[in-house]
């Protein structure tokens, strides 16, 4: 429990950057890593240890990274209040909120779709016959992080990430001009692409419905065809 509690801590600190649930699955066995740690022949792993002998640190000691770490946590809150949350090209190309009302697509074999990660796949049809490069809580780190940078103004050459991922697809989410107007200079591929006015290097499939779907055609293969809409 000691060891895999600490690759847990070394994985939340490290790779997720993410303590939520640190007290309830990791803070334990951390205290019994610390208390296992301590030479048996000092008085302070006896003070640590159960009334029964048993050579098991005190429920309040394994209690105690937990609470540690929700008090750090709360202070910090306090202290430093999180900032309002900054919109991002992502949030346009999904902002459709019954995505999965929309059509069901069945997609060419060996289709691998660019989508935001909040659209979901349950919106996007046949996931047998589809790869797509980020869905929500997939383990795909990295291309989630390449679907947030190809939407993102900084970006010089968004086919790179295309390519990158061997995309044949990408799909947005429908938004009326009217309501980027604000926001359209600022985000000009998510714009653009959520209106249904895409670069050279995309081609929309003519569909209706909350989703548009674009081909990509310099990937070859499965990009030369659009997805076929089911029942």
């Amino acid at each position: 429990m000691a060891v895999f509690s600490a690759v847990g801590l070394l994985l939340g600190l490290l790779y997720l950057r993410y303590l939520r649930f640190f007290p309830l699955f990791v803070g334990p066995g951390v205290a019994l890593l610390v208390h296992q740690g301590i030479p048996a022949s000092l008085p302070l792993r006896r003070y640590f240890a159960a009334r029964s002998r048993d050579e098991l640190p005190r429920a309040w000691l394994l209690a105690a990274p937990g609470v540690a770490v929700i008090a750090a946590l709360l202070l910090t809150y306090l202290v430093w209040p999180p900032r309002a949350a900054k919109l991002l090209g992502v949030d346009i190309a999904n902002a459709c909120a019954q995505a999965s009302s929309g059509p069901h697509f069945i997609w060419p074999k060996g289709a691998r779709l660019f989508a935001p990660p909040d659209i979901g796949i349950a919106a996007l049809g046949s996931p047998e016959e589809l790869d797509v490069v980020a869905v929500p809580f997939h383990t795909s780190a990295k291309g989630i992080e390449r679907v947030l940078r190809f939407f993102d103004p900084a970006t010089s050459d968004p086919t790179q990430l295309l390519d990158q991922t061997k995309a044949t697809h990408v799909a947005v989410c429908r938004v009326e001009e009217t309501a980027l107007q604000p926001v359209e200079a600022r985000f000009p591929l998510a714009s653009r692409l959520a209106t249904g006015k895409p670069p050279e290097w995309l081609t929309e499939c003519p569909f209706a419905g909350p989703l548009r779907i674009y081909r990509y055609p310099a990937s070859g293969g499965p990009a030369g065809q659009c997805p076929a809409m089911g029942q």
